[in-house]
């Protein structure tokens, strides 16, 4: 045999030598099928160091895989979805051949997924054993209509029905539309069993009516309540994972809705924009985190007392004003009430003939918002009333009131009731009496009553 031969033969059994020496690569295989709500066996070794599985959630749920494995090495798990988009990584770190356990536990949502169980470091000195996959499986029910991520996917959110919310390692933000056909009081309940989340509520402006952190401690359920003044309109409520990927599970939603029933003329924020106020009316107001202050318009013909009449049930502090069209300030007093305790506010003001504007708001921008109730009062409007001298002589009370009026005379314990003629007359027959005497009239129209009361003089 030629040395060129011999050379190449010496050579070759060389490389088969180096090879024996070197491990085996990893053989691939097909994904075994991994059965829910059971437990798996498989064994790696230098030939076979890794196993993948397959399995399928027939809808979202939470699921348990709890591994069993005496593998001496770091034992790498990999959850992935047919997307090959992974969901759940892990190594440990096993020493000499104590046998340890690792249970995960996912909120997933319906689909295929697949996982690997493999050795992360092969090293020569690794001790190759069995290991054991066991699954749980729990369905979770959920009202979630996906996708719903955004406002062009938002979920409707109906008013009074209760919602049910699932948030997945694939899913960590809802959004949910709200329609207000009216202004009212909106309130918003939300429990949650994930550590921490976030909830926003936005207009359709993209402004943002409130944001919270709702958190639960281990083994407790977070809650937040929120109650907010809103006018009609389209709203956006956002639930959003909060700091950590594995804050997944049920949430719960519930919203009430009441009606402010007001009657106010929207918009009226400004002197151009404000409306005239009926006065001896009681009209209905309401402030709101998106219309936070009221304007009214009064006139009077000439010098008058004036009295605003307002009832409040809005919590803490409200601002209230008058002034005149020149911007001359009568009035600037902080008013303070609450849904429990509504508190009546009575200041009555002597103003010159002019026009002037009532102006309530929230002051500090703090949500002191809700409902109120607002009667002007002024007495202008009120029946004239005169009454003429009565002596010890006298056999009748006479004056005069605005045409038509009602005229109650109280004499004593009795009274007597007249109606004033198309001139505004009145007349009561009346015995002599001793002087002293106190002889007390009122005239009535729709505005209310003027009362005067006349001694008799000899």
């Amino acid at each position: 045999m030629s040395k060129i031969w011999k050379k190449g033969i010496a050579s070759l059994l060389g490389m088969l030598l180096i090879l024996s020496t070197m491990p085996l690569a990893s053989a691939e295989s097909s994904p075994k099928l991994l059965p829910l709500n059971t437990t798996v066996t498989g064994e790696l070794s230098q030939i076979q160091t890794e196993e993948t599985y397959t399995f399928t959630l027939p809808q979202t749920g939470k699921l348990t895989l709890s591994i069993d494995s005496a593998v001496q090495d770091e034992l790498y798990v990999n959850l992935k979805d047919s997307n090959e988009q992974s969901i759940f990584l892990d190594m440990e770190n096993r020493i000499e051949t104590e046998r340890k356990k690792k249970e995960i536990t996912l909120h997933l949502e319906a689909g295929t997924y697949y996982l690997k169980v493999n050795v992360y470091d092969k090293a020569w000195n690794t001790v190759w054993k069995k290991f054991n996959i066991t699954t749980e499986y729990t369905p979770v029910a959920t009202d979630d209509a996906e996708p719903n991520n955004d406002t062009l996917t938002a979920q409707e959110l109906m008013i009074g029905k209760s919602t049910k919310g699932f948030f997945s390692r694939q899913d960590s933000k809802d959004v949910h539309e709200l329609r207000l056909n009216e202004p009212g009081r909106l309130h918003i309940s939300f429990l949650s069993e994930m550590d921490d989340i976030n909830i926003r509520l936005m207009d359709s402006n993209e402004t943002i009516a409130f944001e919270h952190q709702v958190t639960a401690l281990k083994g407790q359920i977070g809650k937040k309540d929120v109650e907010i003044d809103l006018e009609p309109g389209t709203y956006f409520l956002y639930i959003e994972q909060g700091m950590f990927w594995d804050d997944t599970g049920v949430y719960q939603l519930e919203t009430t809705f009441n009606p402010a029933n007001n009657q106010e003329a929207e918009p009226n924020n400004s002197p151009s924009q404000s409306v005239k106020f009926p006065f001896y009316t009681k009209q209905k107001g309401f402030l709101s985190w998106n219309d936070p202050i009221d304007l009214y318009r009064f006139d009077i013909p000439k010098s008058s007392q004036v009295t605003i009449d307002l009832t409040t049930s809005i919590a803490e502090e409200v601002r209230v004003r008058v002034y005149s069209a020149d911007g001359e300030l009568y009035l600037s007093q902080p008013v303070y009430g609450s849904v429990k305790d509504p508190h009546q506010f009575l200041k009555t003001l002597l103003l010159p003939k002019g026009t002037y504007y009532f102006q309530i708001e929230d002051y500090f921008g703090n949500d002191d918002t809700g409902v109120y109730d607002l009667i002007i009062k002024s007495n202008h409007l009120l029946p004239v009333l005169s009454i003429n001298k009565v002596t010890t002589r006298s056999t009748k009370v006479s004056g005069k009131t605005e045409k038509g009026a009602t005229v109650t005379m109280m004499l004593g314990k009795k009274s007597y009731k007249r109606k004033a003629d198309s001139k505004g007359n009145y007349s009561f027959a009346i015995s002599k009496q001793k002087a002293g005497t106190s002889i007390k009239i009122s005239t009535k129209n729709k505005y209310g009553s003027s009362v005067k009361t006349v001694k008799v003089s000899r």
